[in-house]
């Protein structure tokens, strides 16, 4: 479920000028999977631990963000309604 990026790559992006445009062009979905798959396990995680949600629309975001992982579309562009 998780994709990560080599170890050797956050050295590059400090020491190496980091990538080329075509290479974080490439690298912009692996992100955005791993930041909705991270939310998702925090969301998870609240509710293995009884912990409510601070308001309805955060409730919606989480359900929002499961629907994403439950259709396995975390590598698709972000849609219009995450970025609300």
């Amino acid at each position: 479920m998780w994709t990560t990026l080599s170890l050797a790559e956050p050295f590059r992006i400090i020491h190496d000028n980091g990538f080329s445009q075509d290479e974080a062009t490439q690298k912009i979905s692996v992100v955005c999977a791993n930041t909705v798959q991270s939310i998702g396990a925090l969301i998870d995680g609240m509710k293995a631990l009884n912990i409510p949600f601070a308001s309805k629309q955060s409730t919606d975001y989480a359900a929002l963000i499961k629907k994403t992982l439950e259709k396995k579309e975390e590598f698709q562009p972000l849609t219009e309604e995450m970025y609300k």
